[in-house]
């Protein structure tokens, strides 16, 4: 609402105000002649890790028991599974929770969970991707990288903050406003400080579609072993402006 002649106008968006409000309910707001109408919620879990839902190219990288599982995918490969999932943009606030166990690490980075704006190989020309990386050698250590109109741009923790055969407890999420950031945590109810916490731009990222595990075909020969499992993702129901 808009209080013309004050010194301290205000405006309030009385939709974020609204609690309980089922998919389809329309909003009429009457200072501006727009409605509005109430999108669901979208939701990707454990229990879509299923074999009828996912696609596997190659034989490395498989979906067992409701997670994504590689056994020693060499990273001159583009092993990868992939599905579908909710749409996900820079702009909207989603979040994904997921368990991540490292056996063994390659020098390379190693896409351990992405979300892509199609299902091709990681890094082909006109893809976008938001992902978690691992890398080993003498870094040991964790990535969010950003995939954007062909430019790849990344953070990374500090050296040696990953340990093989360590159970990390990890949230990967959009703040809404052009920006993604990845928390890990060691503990299972993901409280108190987190071990790590990067952030990183993903605007004109574009809308996400797919969600991967795998590598791309980087011509190193070395593996990555691991599971990605108990993943939860969450896109909040928002109000969409009807055309």
């Amino acid at each position: 609402i808009t209080v013309w002649g004050a010194s301290d106008d205000t405006v309030t968006d009385e939709k974020t105000t609204i609690s309980n409000v089922e998919a389809g309910t329309r909003f009429y707001e009457t200072d501006t002649r727009k409605i509005y109408r109430r999108g669901a919620e979208g939701t990707f879990t454990s229990t879509d890790y299923t074999t009828s839902n996912f696609t596997a190219v190659g034989s490395t990288v498989a979906i067992t028991s409701n997670s994504a599982v590689s056994t020693s995918t060499p990273s001159n490969t583009a092993n990868r599974v992939y599905a579908t999932v909710p749409s996900l943009k820079s702009t909207d606030a989603w979040s994904c929770d997921f368990q991540l166990y490292v056996t063994a690490d390659a020098t390379n980075d190693y896409h351990t969970i992405a979300f892509c704006t199609n299902s091709d190989a990681f890094n082909t020309s006109g893809q976008n991707h938001i992902s978690l990386q691992t890398q080993g050698g003498s870094y040991n250590r964790f990535v969010l990288n950003a995939r954007i109109g062909g430019s790849n741009s990344e953070t990374a923790t500090s050296s040696s903050t990953r340990s093989l055969s360590t159970n990390y407890y990890c949230t990967l999420s959009s703040d809404g406003a052009d920006t993604a950031r990845i928390r890990i945590w060691t503990n299972s109810n993901r409280t108190g400080t987190p071990d790590q916490d990067k952030t990183l731009s993903i605007a004109n990222i574009g809308t996400l579609t797919t969600v991967m595990h795998g590598t791309r075909n980087s011509g190193d020969t070395n593996v990555w072993s691991g599971t990605t499992s108990n993943v939860s993702l969450t896109n909040p129901a928002k109000w969409i402006e009807r055309g």
